[in-house]
Formats: C-alpha cells, structure tokens, sequence
C-alpha cells in the first residue's frame, strides 16, 4: 500500500469514526487506537494533519477529548496531540483540501 493511500484510508476512517461513534466514554478506546495507528503513519509529500484532527474531535466529540485528555498524562505522544489546536473551520477545509491531492 502507498503512503498515499495509508494517509487516505485514515483520514476515512477518521471520518467515519466522528460520524458513527457517539460522544461518550465508551468511543474513548476507539479514537485512542485510531490515534496510534495514525501516529505510525509516514508520508514525504504531506505531513500528518494532527492539528486538524484533534481540532475536529475537541469540536464534535468534547467528551471523547475530555477523556483524552485525562488519559493524555500517561501517555507524552497523547498529552501533545491534545494540546494541539487550529481553528475549527481551517481545520475541516485543510483535510478535505488533503483527500482531494491524495
């Protein structure tokens, strides 16, 4: 698989854990592993979009960040996703301008 499309099949499934995972402590483990397998991801052309990420779930899943947060001071890689954040609107227009070059 192309680093492109590791980037691609994640940001789907990003997309696709926001829509159907309720905000709720029972979708913490869910976005903790998304976020691991994220992380992992390599790709010269583009960098990781994190601030997005963890802008977009701050904004639709508060709970959920709530939560990540919590679990954020056993975890360094964890603690600086969840002090990363842009604006929310900037943060949605940069990830679909990324699908649309991936």
């Amino acid at each position: 698989m192309s680093k492109d499309s590791d980037l691609k099949a994640a940001l789907i499934k990003f997309e696709q854990l926001i829509e159907t995972s309720p905000d709720e402590k029972s979708s913490l483990a869910s976005f903790a592993n998304f976020l691991r397998g994220f992380l992992r991801i390599r790709n010269a052309k583009h960098s990781l979009p994190s601030a997005e990420i963890m802008t977009i779930i701050k904004n639709k899943k508060p709970t959920v960040f709530y939560f990540l947060k919590k679990q954020a001071s056993q975890n360094p890689s964890l603690q600086l996703l969840t002090e990363l954040e842009i604006d929310f609107n900037k943060a949605v227009e940069r990830l679909e301008n990324l699908k649309t070059k991936l």
